[in-house]
């Protein structure tokens, strides 16, 4: 609750239109391949830190694409397309905001 405010103003300047209802953040973690199965819509990866490699990988329809989300955020539906963290090395910090069941149906 501390920081909401804070994400509040960061999502309004670099993603002013996306609407979300969480903030999960992430220190250094190489998240293997997953579905997001509680999250509604899509959600936005932004990442930053002293690290190398690390990019996101998302599997679309068979074809997998990948992305820095250092340099831009990265929007996609994580319940729909199967994505992970590629390996890196160094401080690899994250952000995802989204929105998932619980925070719609409380």
């Amino acid at each position: 609750p501390e920081l909401e405010d804070i994400f509040n103003e960061f999502s309004k300047f670099h993603f002013p239109d996306f609407e979300f209802h969480s903030v999960m953040m992430n220190k250094s973690f190489i998240c293997p391949p997953h579905r997001d199965s509680k999250n509604i819509g899509e959600s936005i990866l932004v990442c930053c830190g002293d690290y190398q490699g690390g990019k996101t990988a998302v599997d679309i329809d068979g074809k997998i694409h990948k992305f820095d989300p250092r340099l831009a955020p990265v929007k996609f539906n994580g319940s729909k397309y199967l994505h992970w963290t590629e390996p890196f090395e160094g401080k690899r910090y994250s952000l995802v905001f989204f929105t998932n069941f619980r925070n719609i149906y409380k």
